[in-house]
């Protein structure tokens, strides 16, 4: 059974591959959603192509991780939420 965590932190080592790899996947997801949506608000075809080609190298990053690399997983997470946090700081939001 997993210990109790402060919510505000993620203690990895308590977590089972499974789940590890799930949070991780999900954070690629949520970082993703920021790219469409500055796809969709682009104000001209080079922005659009620019955030396009953001969520492509992120799918590909994504795929290249392998499920049992915990550490690859928690640096690609870690990564991934400081970038979505700075855009969302960047829309006025956090």
């Amino acid at each position: 059974m997993m210990g109790v965590m402060d919510k505000r932190t993620l203690d990895y080592d308590l977590m089972p591959d499974s789940v590890l790899y799930d949070i991780f996947y999900e954070s690629g997801t949520m970082l993703g959603g920021k790219y469409v949506a500055r796809m969709r608000n682009a104000k001209d075809p080079f922005e659009r192509e620019r955030w396009r080609r953001a969520l492509s190298g992120l799918d590909a990053e994504r795929a290249a991780v392998d499920p049992d690399d915990r550490m690859a997983q928690i640096r690609a997470k870690e990564r991934w939420d400081a970038e979505r946090k700075a855009l969302a700081a960047d829309d006025g939001r956090e």
